[in-house]
Order: structure tokens, then sequence, then C-alpha cells
């Protein structure tokens, strides 16, 4: 009876933890559906059959503070945006690695094993994303990536809103340094 009572304990606190874990998948697919042709236009890579997902440690980590992205997120709705981009800036200190479920219709995705080098040695169209940043409630998030191949850097970046059981792109943006 005491084996069956820790199972059952164990049975519930695993399903507690996965219940606990971000909807980093459905986010980033969101996310990367919504921009993924104007990224492509950007990088020079048109009609790209495979993304490549950078793995974390090759994500770049620029700036991450309001002042920073106020200049790049025009339009941004700071007031709903600004508890994910606070929990965006807590999640870059876990050791964070995109999920593998990531999806983009009609485009296989690919997510990438560390390697020594960064994200400046791919030839191949890649995304390179942030851990996803939440809302208290799970409601509102906030996605950003870089992406390329390009010249001289580009930025995209996703304002999500849970819907159902789906994440809608309420507004997004795609920035290239050309």
């Amino acid at each position: 009876m005491k084996y069956a009572f820790l199972l059952l304990l164990a049975s519930v606190a695993a399903r507690a933890g996965e219940a606990a874990s971000p909807p980093d998948g459905e986010a980033l697919s969101a996310c990367a559906s919504a921009i993924f042709e104007e990224a492509s236009a950007y990088s020079g890579r048109r009609d790209p059959k495979v993304v490549h997902v950078l793995p974390e440690g090759e994500t770049a980590r620029d700036e991450t503070d309001r002042a920073h992205f106020s200049m790049e997120l025009g339009g941004a709705d700071w007031e709903r945006i600004a508890p994910a981009l606070g929990n965006l800036q807590t999640r870059l200190d876990a050791r964070w690695h995109p999920p593998s479920d990531i999806a983009i219709p009609g485009v296989r995705v690919r997510v990438k094993e560390p390697r020594k080098d960064d994200f400046l040695g791919y030839r191949d169209f890649f995304f390179s994303f942030w851990p996803p940043g939440y809302d208290p409630a799970n409601q509102v998030a906030l996605v950003l990536a870089v992406f390329g191949p390009t010249p001289h850097g580009a930025r995209a970046a996703c304002h999500l809103r849970r819907q159902d059981e789906a994440w809608v792109v309420e507004k997004k943006w795609v920035m290239s340094w050309l």
C-alpha cells in the first residue's frame, strides 16, 4: 500500500511539472510561422525547404531591456508585453533549449545541436530564439529571435495572445539592418 501511494504521488508530481512548463513550442511555432516569409526574403533564401533552429548558446544575447527594444518594436503595447519581457529576462539565466516541437506549415524545422562557433557560420536559413517570455497568467507572450543568414544582422519579434487553446500573433516585427 505504501508503494502504491508513492507511485501515485510521483505520477501526480510528474503531471504537475508538465502542466507548469511553459508552452514554448506552441508560442515559437506561432511566431515563426508569422514571420517566416518576410524573414526568409530578407535573408535572400527564398522558399527555403528547411529552417534550422539554433540551440541555446548560439542565441544572440544582446540587450533585452525595454529601452533597447522600444526603439525596435514600434507600436508595441508595452503595458501588455512588459510582464512578458520581464519573464524573458528571468529565463535568460536558466539553461534553456529550444523545444523539438517547433512547426512551420509546409517547411521542415530542424533544431540544431550545439557547436563551437556561433550562428555567423551558418549558410542555411535559421532562427535563433531567446526563451519566450510570458505574462503571469500565460495569456500574453513575447518571442524574440535573430534570423539569417544576412549580411548585417536581422531580428524579429512577436507579441502573441492566448485565444482558446492557441497562440495568436497580435503584432509582429521583422527588421534587417542592411
